[in-house]
């Protein structure tokens, strides 16, 4: 559980970066840093059975993706990718199903 709740404790700092990066459209290039970040440090949970604790935070970075317009589509493409595991490891179906398509 250490592993789990320091992963955590980083992704929460993450996220707290993440509301000012999308508070002032000068920041914009911070949502990306903030979205690469937010994956390396949240990789540790990306597997079977612990995607679970990625469901409070992952679908918060992944609204903050979709504002990045039309470049790096492979970028947000992978994100909702593993934010679709992450649904189908929590057994929401529909919504694993909704990022599939929007990927």
């Amino acid at each position: 559980e250490g592993l789990v709740d320091q992963t955590l404790k980083a992704l929460d700092l993450v996220l707290k970066a993440l509301e000012i990066a999308t508070g002032d459209d000068r920041y914009g290039f911070l949502v990306y840093n903030a979205s690469v970040v937010y994956w390396r440090t949240s990789r540790a949970l990306q597997r079977k059975g612990c995607y679970k604790h990625l469901l409070p935070s992952m679908p918060t970075m992944a609204e903050a993706i979709k504002s990045l317009g039309d470049d790096d589509n492979e970028w947000k493409a992978r994100f909702w990718v593993a934010l679709a595991r992450v649904y189908d490891d929590c057994e929401e179906a529909d919504n694993a199903l909704k990022f599939l398509n929007d990927a």
